[in-house]
């Protein structure tokens, strides 16, 4: 499915842990993940950062992140 490195857009990531966007977005910044514009606007999450970040699962409900 997604190798470690890939980078998902931040609608893809809340696609594939089934929540929103704007969640994603939050946990990201809150936790460090990411790449980011000057303006400080997500871009990208690594695949490897999505699946071990717990904020992700506390935020999106408990939903687990898919293996690859």
């Amino acid at each position: 499915m997604y190798d470690a490195d890939d980078l998902l857009s931040p609608t893809e990531a809340a696609r594939l842990v089934g929540c929103s966007v704007n969640t994603i977005s939050r946990a990201a910044k809150r936790a460090g993940l990411g790449l980011r514009l000057a303006n400080g606007r997500l871009v990208a999450i690594r695949f490897a950062d999505l699946r071990t970040a717990a904020s992700f699962t506390r935020d999106c409900g408990g939903v687990n992140v898919p293996a690859r």
